[in-house]
């Protein structure tokens, strides 16, 4: 039996640190979250990862 492959992890970035360890945190739990869910909610996820990458790369954070 084959079973389905897919990525889960961050996306392209220049850096691999959101430089900060509470974005990191949430980042990391969300991608845990999909990689281990059967049919995880990925929309919900990936919003959650791209809203991690805006607040960490904006000047006041």
């Amino acid at each position: 039996d084959e079973l389905p492959l897919r990525y889960v992890g961050k996306p392209a970035r220049p850096s691999p640190a959101q430089g900060s360890a509470r974005y990191h945190k949430e980042e990391h739990a969300a991608i845990v979250r999909e990689a281990f869910e059967e049919n995880g909610d990925v929309g919900r996820d990936r919003e959650v990862m791209e809203a991690t990458q805006e607040r960490a790369s904006s000047p006041s954070a």
